[in-house]
Formats: structure tokens, C-alpha cells, sequence
């Protein structure tokens, strides 16, 4: 029961990991470059903490970070690259 519990909020990380994407696609279009994009204030999550782990000029790494009940799914942190990979690939 937990585990679907766990599974129906991950899907609220993903979604804004996926806002989170478009917002940084957005961003280059404006600056050619992902360098100096922050997470925008309304991109949250009540079951993840969102963020930029990794940028450069072309590319970025974003991440779910899984926060207070949810710390128990077994996916963990999710990521996902400017090139689309999400990881872990089960989990997205």
C-alpha cells in the first residue's frame, strides 16, 4: 500500500522536474546558454526538492530529490539530463 502511496507522489517530482526542463529550454532560447538559470520559485514539489545539480553552457542536470515521507521510495533521487535521460530509466 506504501509503495503505491510512494509511487502516485513521484509522479508530482516528475512533473516538476519536466516543468523544470521546459522552463530550462526557455532559458536558452533567450541566453544560448543554460549558465546563470535558477530554478524558478514556482516550480515546487511537496514531496521533492527541486533543483539544478549540474549546468554549462550546453547542457544541465536536474533533480528530484525525494523529502520527508517519500525519502522511503525506492527510486531515490530522479534525474534527468538535457538530452532527455531520466535515471533511474525504472523510475521515470
Amino acid at each position: 500500500y506504501q509503495d503505491s502511496i510512494r509511487k502516485t507522489k513521484r509522479a508530482d517530482g516528475k512533473a516538476a522536474v519536466v516543468e523544470l526542463a521546459n522552463f530550462m529550454e526557455r532559458f536558452f532560447t533567450e541566453n544560448n546558454t543554460y549558465v546563470g538559470a535558477a530554478v524558478p520559485a514556482d516550480i515546487t514539489s511537496d514531496n521533492y526538492t527541486i533543483t539544478i545539480s549540474a549546468q554549462s553552457a550546453n547542457a544541465y542536470t536536474l533533480q528530484a530529490a525525494p523529502a520527508g515521507p517519500q525519502t522511503a521510495d525506492s527510486c531515490g533521487t530522479m534525474t534527468m539530463t538535457s538530452t532527455n535521460v531520466g535515471a533511474p530509466a525504472n523510475c521515470w
